[in-house]
């Protein structure tokens, strides 16, 4: 396989990027760190493959980083290798296809074209069904509901036509709801119960975007993120990046104008004038060429 030219390594600024933040002033792309930011193009020009981790969640964050942080062939053939070697090693003792709903619901996000296998996608489909199920079952519904809400969510985006045969019920939308508002909830699956719950149940986003509570709680789990991405080595920072994004890309869907995902399966976010996430005018600060 003829490998892909390298781009050489390169620092891109968050300033050089957005082009509105004050240097000595903490400010948010959003609510996304501009420092984050800074990190998260590092790994995008120099280490593409690491920047699947994150990219998808980036995405749906803001429109325009999405223009300036594209998803290039190698992120795209990370994350289908990655759904591919899931499934293709699954077997019955150890049904590793539940794992393939990350990828899959990532290359979802990032493609127009749904280049998905058919095959692969029932299989994967399947297993995350069979495990809310055998879940729920041996634990009842208010086990884990952010990581059920995380499956119910991956399997929304791999197959959409199915959402009525997704074993999630009102049961297990309350817990969703209820786990939203705990301080100790898992900041790795906390985005989940508002993806879910956002495609699911639009009066309730609306309800979101008043409870100051559920958006403290995002919040501070966006800071501890934040730090865990801080305290981490950088082989594993875009693992980490990753979670602070979900969290991110959960506050913006909260705010977003419309929220809908479509019946190919495109996930369409509209966040109108009002947040265009530019969120104070600041002087234009000179580009990195004329520094």
């Amino acid at each position: 396989m003829r490998r892909r030219h390298e781009p050489q390594p390169q620092r891109v600024r968050a300033v050089d990027m957005i082009g509105s933040l004050e240097p000595e002033q903490i400010k948010r792309y959003g609510e996304l760190r501009p420092e984050a930011v800074d990190l998260m193009a590092e790994i995008y020009a120099n280490n593409p493959s690491r920047a699947a981790n994150f990219l998808a969640p980036l995405h749906l964050i803001d429109p325009e980083l999405a223009v300036k942080l594209p998803a290039t062939v190698e992120i795209i053939n990370r994350l289908e290798g990655e759904y591919l070697q899931r499934v293709e090693s699954s077997t019955p003792d150890n049904d590793t296809a539940v794992f393939a709903g990350r990828s899959m619901s990532d290359l979802v996000i990032l493609s127009t074209e749904n280049t998905i296998i058919p095959e692969y996608k029932d299989k994967a489909w399947d297993a995350i069904y069979k495990d809310i199920e055998r879940t729920t079952s041996e634990s009842g519904v208010k086990s884990s509901p952010t990581h059920q809400a995380k499956n119910a969510y991956e399997m929304l985006l791999i197959d959409p036509s199915k959402k009525s045969d997704i074993p999630i019920n009102e049961d297990h939308a309350a817990a969703m709801k209820a786990a939203l508002h705990k301080e100790g909830t898992n900041e790795q699956f906390i985005f989940a119960p508002v993806m879910w719950l956002a495609l699911t149940e639009p009066a309730y986003r609306d309800e979101l975007k008043k409870d100051e509570l559920v958006l403290k709680n995002l919040r501070d789990h966006a800071e501890t993120a934040w730090a865990k991405v801080q305290a981490e080595d950088s082989l594993n920072q875009s693992y980490r990046l990753a979670h602070y994004c979900r969290i991110i890309a959960a506050i913006a869907l909260i705010k977003a104008e419309s929220v809908e995902l479509t019946a190919s399966g495109q996930l369409v976010v509209s966040y109108g004038q009002a947040e265009s996430y530019q969120t104070e005018t600041a002087p234009q600060l000179p580009s990195r060429s004329s520094i």
